[in-house]
């Protein structure tokens, strides 16, 4: 497939030339320094030259809404695409229960339709999963396509016994972020049902540290890595990979990672069920504080059970992020 392509950045169009073509290829057009307010004058001055339009994530989408709607004849011509990334509603209200915030149903429907209402506009919608798919679906969005991602699965070499602690990886950089109020969640509530029973486990956390509320944790049992430039050898050393997210939207994506490279998981319900895995099979889930200790102890303690949950998370990454379904969405995409 080739076509020639254009990355237009609205909420951060002053990058650097040099790290964006490190990211990009080189045959990539990027076009910097308009952003939201330079967008109108764009499409004008290439209207009717592109044959596709790929739109990402809610925020854009609603942004790309104002235009059109001022000015319909910016899309002649062009077949739009909505990449929904995520649907991100159902997080806000999860976020809100959590913090103890009333939302009646009515307005949780109206939070969920106002964001769905953001795709009216596009020819073709692409959802993460099946799951969120569905979600478009009952509330009559027909022309859908699920795309997620590619993962190459490779365990690493080291068995069971040769493995020790349990593994976090998540940036933490934003207060209130799923992965920092997951973390913190696992560190306050969690951690110490575990260390009952093995009081010097070792909690290995990978990623950004600038969040506020970690600061003050200082436990000899957590070691907090920051930011390393390759996983593999911290996969390849952890027994276990925790996942406590409590509000999250899409797929989680370093659950996939952790599985395909072999080491097993305990998630949330909420990430088991954006998965379609289930409990004791790809993963082991754990509802509460205590149950999700448990959990982890369960996989920690039982190498027969580590076996299998390993098996089988990477017989599940091989068929749902294999390069070969990837690349036949893709190109039902651009028909």
């Amino acid at each position: 497939m080739e076509l020639n392509v254009s990355f237009y950045p609205l909420q951060f169009p002053h990058e650097n030339w040099e790290a964006s073509y490190g990211t990009l290829k080189s045959t990539i057009e990027i076009v910097m320094d308009e952003g939201r307010e330079g967008l109108r004058s764009f499409l004008a001055s290439r209207k009717k030259f592109y044959k596709y339009i790929i739109v990402s994530r809610a925020h854009n989408m609603a942004f790309f809404n104002e235009i059109i709607d001022s000015d319909p004849s910016l899309k002649a011509g062009t077949k739009i695409i909505y990449d929904a990334e995520a649907l991100t509603a159902p997080r806000e209200i999860l976020q809100k229960q959590i913090r103890q915030e009333l939302i009646p149903k009515i307005i949780q429907d109206e939070m969920v339709e106002k964001e769905i209402r953001q795709a009216s506009v596009a020819d073709l919608v692409i959802a993460v999963s099946n799951k969120e798919a569905a979600i478009y679906r009952k509330h009559g969005v027909k022309n859908i396509l699920v795309l997620g991602h590619t993962i190459h699965v490779s365990a690493g070499p080291k068995n069971f016994q040769d493995r020790e602690g349990l593994l976090f990886v998540g940036a933490l950089r934003d207060e209130g972020s799923p992965n920092v109020d997951s973390l913190l969640w696992f560190i306050i509530n969690v951690l110490p049902y575990i260390e009952e029973s093995i009081p010097d486990i070792k909690l290995y956390v990978v990623g950004d540290k600038s969040a506020p509320s970690l600061t003050s944790i200082e436990k000899p049992n957590i070691s907090f890595m920051g930011r390393l430039e390759t996983l593999d050898d911290i996969y390849n050393d952890r027994r276990v990979f925790i996942a406590p997210t409590r509000f999250a939207a899409g797929i989680p994506h370093k659950v996939h990672e952790a599985a395909a490279v072999g080491i097993p998981c305990v998630a949330t319900p909420l990430l088991a069920h954006q998965l379609d895995w289930q409990h004791e099979k790809e993963l082991l889930a754990g509802v509460d504080p205590e149950d999700f200790a448990n959990q982890c102890l369960r996989l920690y303690k039982d190498e027969r059970l580590w076996g299998s949950i390993r098996n089988a998370g990477l017989t599940s990454v091989a068929k749902d992020c294999s390069v070969e379904n990837f690349w036949r969405n893709l190109n039902f995409i651009f028909d």
